[in-house]
């Protein structure tokens, strides 16, 4: 079993390989500070709530096991995967104050669990959006940020509710005429299948999907294909 160990020792950062194709990946902290090594990330301090309910990360726990892909082509496998929707940036998680940081120039595709998330240029910066459906030169991407939401004040003893983060959602529709914010509603969705429109419609309605169901645009995009 081939595997590569990141070790940091004064802030740098040591791949060490041994044979095999499906690769894991270990991970041990000496110092934590800026990477300066192979430039394929940071470590940072953990991200802590503070006195706000939740966290920025998506995943409710550490307990995933991700396949990561790099610019080269590789592949790797990594455990306690985590995203911060706060840095836009995939993390893992090392020791129980810190966690590592991969850069977009390490890390182009990451598949937590049973979600597949790739690197899309977004304006003027690169992103991470997760890939819902495809087909015909089409993509249905989704983007999750969580926001902190201000606790709301209690009358009766006049003090504020606890802070919390919430999860705000976007979605997009990628295609050749580039990306843009799409409204799951149904006129502007079914837009999106042009003349074939009408068939889609009909199968929403006969199979009872939803269109504001990440599985069901999933089972309207397999259908599309087909035709």
């Amino acid at each position: 079993m081939k595997k590569i160990f990141f070790i940091l020792f004064s802030l740098v950062f040591i791949f060490t390989n041994a044979q095999d194709d499906s690769q894991n990946t270990n991970t041990r902290i000496t110092t934590v500070g800026d990477l300066t090594g192979m430039g394929t990330g940071l470590w940072v301090r953990f991200n802590s709530s503070g006195n706000v309910k939740g966290s920025p990360y998506l995943f409710d726990t550490w307990t995933n096991v991700a396949n990561i892909f790099s610019g080269d082509g590789k592949s790797y496998t990594v455990r306690n995967m985590n995203y911060d929707t706060k840095i836009d940036r995939f993390v893992t998680k090392i020791s129980v104050d810190s966690v590592y940081v991969f850069n977009t120039r390490s890390l182009k595709q990451v598949k937590v669990n049973n979600q597949f998330f790739k690197l899309y240029k977004k304006g003027n910066q690169y992103s991470y959006l997760e890939l819902i459906a495809f087909g015909k030169g089409k993509e249905i991407l989704k983007q999750s940020v969580k926001k902190i939401k201000k606790g709301a004040k209690d009358p009766f003893t006049n003090s504020y509710k606890q802070d919390k983060y919430v999860l705000k959602v976007n979605y997009f529709i990628n295609s050749e005429a580039g990306m843009q914010e799409l409204e799951l509603k149904k006129k502007p969705f079914l837009a999106l299948f042009g003349k074939d429109a009408s068939q889609i419609k009909k199968y929403i309605k006969k199979h009872r999907l939803s269109i504001k169901e990440d599985l069901d645009i999933a089972e309207i995009f397999k259908y599309y294909n087909q035709i």
